[in-house]
């Protein structure tokens, strides 16, 4: 069929490639797996590529969503096919971007939006960086929202009730702008993403990203202390101390926003677009 109507196959990579979700979570709760881990980990690499190379034998062209993980497979792989290697971005879901009126508006709001998963998002980290802002009592009227649904929420909020962590509230799978809009900053401290969105909408609503610096398509999104904080992976105490550093300063959040508001346009519909429009011209 495909040669009778000479139609082009678009294979689209949706995940990152090489993660940390080989050495984090729950592979490593076994004794036994952190013995053979060194194997494991060059098991699972050579997993995750080998699902590329398989589609590209078949594919006209296979995209990442980030330029990073085009690199990272052409740097291990070395494919003799790069002409049918390329990366799109994936567009911003909402159209609007938040008003001068709305950001008038920002509460003292630190928000999460995501699944509650720790095996990769690792609230518990975030959890226990909010335990430590609330033992300074110059954050008191500063409050947690964490909107999103999972297997874990249970095991979040008994760690939440057990350790007496003020100010938090799981507001479950909402419609995540009213949120945005209110929110002065996101904080992200996952062990490993794809290309997560929600920091893109953040930006859109004027919202300053504070995140683990843990995947590599962060860095098509934020450059530090220009649009948004990275925090080396696994130091809750930086993180701790960085966010305190944000929450203090009304006027560098406010540069951070604005930055962020500018940057994040990259990602509209339009230029997504025009992007596709360039592949499918390099397959003609």
């Amino acid at each position: 069929l495909r040669d009778i109507l000479k139609a082009k196959i678009v294979s689209v990579h949706h995940t990152a490639l090489y993660t940390r979700s080989l050495i984090e979570g729950f592979y490593l709760k076994s004794i036994l797996k952190r013995i053979f881990l060194p194997i494991y980990r060059l098991h699972e690499k050579e997993r995750q590529l080998s699902v590329i190379d398989n589609l590209l034998i078949f594919s006209d062209k296979v995209l990442f969503l980030s330029p990073l993980f085009q690199n990272q497979y052409m740097q291990l792989r070395k494919p003799k096919s790069i002409e049918k290697i390329d990366w799109c971005y994936n567009p911003l879901t909402f159209n609007d971007f938040i008003s001068a009126k709305e950001y008038g508006e920002k509460k003292k709001e630190v928000l999460f939006v995501g699944r509650l998963l720790e095996s990769n998002k690792k609230i518990l980290k975030l959890l226990t960086i909010w335990k430590i802002i609330q033992l300074d009592k110059e954050f008191n009227e500063w409050h947690l929202y964490i909107v999103g649904d999972g297997k874990d929420k249970s095991f979040y909020l008994d760690f939440t009730r057990n350790n007496n962590i003020p100010n938090v509230h799981f507001e479950g799978r909402r419609y995540p702008i009213p949120y945005y809009k209110r929110a002065s900053i996101f904080a992200m401290t996952s062990a490993f993403e794809g290309f997560p969105m929600s920091i893109i909408e953040a930006q859109q609503n004027g919202v300053v990203p504070i995140v683990m610096d843990s995947f590599l398509s962060v860095h098509d999104i934020i450059d530090n202390d220009v649009n948004g904080v990275l925090i080396s992976y696994g130091n809750t105490t930086m993180f701790a101390e960085s966010l305190k550093s944000l929450m203090k300063d009304e006027m560098r959040r406010n540069k951070l926003a604005i930055k962020g508001l500018e940057t994040c346009r990259r990602f509209n519909i339009e230029t997504v677009v025009d992007r596709w429009e360039e592949i499918f011209e390099k397959m003609r």
